[in-house]
């Protein structure tokens, strides 16, 4: 169970990014396999943290 529900959240957070930007989509996957294989709480914060950090492209100069 707690493997689709990242899978679930990687989906979402990867069609939303090829809407936005191709930076976050590097970033994210960079996270994304970094955090594949602990909790669903960190893998939460992860994602709250990205959302954060995506509103603010000033902070995402790679």
């Amino acid at each position: 169970m707690s493997d689709y529900s990242i899978v679930f959240l990687k989906t979402l957070i990867f069609y939303i990014a090829i809407f936005r930007n191709r930076k976050t989509i590097i970033t994210f996957f960079k996270l994304g396999f970094l955090n594949f294989k602990t909790n669903i709480n960190k893998a939460k914060r992860t994602f709250n943290f990205k959302v954060r950090f995506k509103l603010n492209k000033n902070i995402l100069n790679f």
